[in-house]
């Protein structure tokens, strides 16, 4: 389902298939399609896989979480 942060990993026909909250049709037809499209799993699961090694590493993710302690340590201003 598209919630919370999933659409930062799932790009709709890219990556993956998303289905809006709470849509069980949606999410029904989503697996049929997959059920019935191996050549799709094997396009969206590698795409994924491919995805996911770039852009959530143990090493881009040390760099996210270090820019952004760097940027909290040097904000001007009061503690928000």
């Amino acid at each position: 389902s598209n919630v919370g942060d999933v659409s930062t990993a799932v790009i709709e026909d890219v990556t993956g298939l998303l289905a809006p909250p709470c849509d069980s049709q949606s999410l029904a037809s989503g697996m049929s399609k997959l059920a019935q499209d191996f050549n799709l799993c094997r396009r969206l699961g590698a795409a994924a896989k491919q995805k996911i090694g770039t852009d959530f590493s143990a090493k881009r993710m040390t760099e996210r979480y270090c820019n952004l302690y760097h940027s909290l340590i040097h904000r001007k201003g009061p503690a928000q």
